[in-house]
């Protein structure tokens, strides 16, 4: 349970959308789809973003960013459940098992080998390393690339043979990435207080969280504008519809413990957006 709590279960699917997004336009493109390797694509997926949540677990410990000050939910380093560089390790061995999986497409489309050794060292140099990007604040653009442009365009390639550089997956995969980043976003925003004092230097900081709650807003509805415009489909109206509730809670709510509920919201969001938008797709 320790370990399931680590992982982070509430944002997995962040993986899971752009993936779903990915090999339906990918079909809807060329009429292929490979589904052996959709399955080894989710679990490589889960692998990359699960050692993720692990290193982070331990590396914002180590760094005193997680403290009991901390309004978001405990994690199991900073509650002393398992010590850091175990929890370290443990990511590593995600890490090791999301290449073992990723071995079926690396055979089938070589270079992908490319984008899969980025991701894990993009997921290990988000909260570690001598640089980490969440410090630096590239937490949200980290996200966009990896979670909306990346897994959108490289699923398409490897599971439907789709050109990988095609704009219209990097469109959608730019739309996909920026609902993604409402996650990030809104921890940066609650946790902007104890991460000035760690030093950790997110937009939420940077900026301000008035106006990273503006940016918050402009991401829960310029992924839909942008869809209603290159791709207008019905299919889109019940995410936008959605939409307005995360968009009143941002604009009203200050930051507080409240936004864990946020973050479940926005979860919801895009993954709904990810289902209508594939179901838009298979028309």
């Amino acid at each position: 349970m320790i370990w399931v709590q680590a992982a982070r279960l509430r944002t997995l699917g962040a993986s899971i959308v752009p993936i779903m997004v990915g090999a339906s336009l990918g079909f809807k493109q060329t009429h292929v789809v490979h589904s052996s390797y959709v399955f080894f694509v989710i679990l490589s997926a889960l692998g990359i973003q699960i050692g993720t949540n692990y290193i982070n677990d331990a590396a914002d410990f180590m760094r005193g960013a997680d403290t009991k000050e901390r309004l978001g939910p405990a994690r199991i380093s900073q509650r002393g459940l398992v010590a850091p560089h175990v929890v370290m390790w443990a990511g590593f061995l995600m890490f090791f098992c999301a290449a073992l999986f990723a071995i079926p497409l690396v055979l089938h489309r070589p270079w992908i080998i490319l984008v899969g050794l980025g991701s894990i060292l993009a997921g290990y140099a988000y909260t570690a390393g001598p640089y980490p990007l969440a410090y630096l604040g590239l937490g949200e653009l980290f996200v966009v690339l990896f979670f909306g442009h990346i897994a959108v365009a490289g699923t398409a390639y490897v599971v439907a043979d789709a050109a990988f550089f095609n704009p219209y997956l990097h469109i959608v995969g730019f739309e996909i990435g920026l609902l993604a980043s409402l996650l990030i976003g809104i921890n940066n925003v609650r946790d902007a207080e104890t991460d000035r004092v760690a030093h950790k230097k997110t937009l939420a900081v940077r900026f301000g969280t008035t106006r990273m709650r503006q940016v918050m807003i402009l991401s829960s509805v310029v992924p839909f504008m942008i869809h209603s415009f290159i791709m207008p489909s019905l299919w889109i109206l019940p995410p936008l519809i959605a939409s307005g509730a995360l968009i009143r809670r941002l604009w009203k709510e200050e930051p507080s413990a409240k936004y864990n509920e946020l973050l479940m919201e926005a979860g919801m969001l895009q993954l709904s957006a990810g289902v209508c938008m594939s179901l838009g797709f298979l028309q």
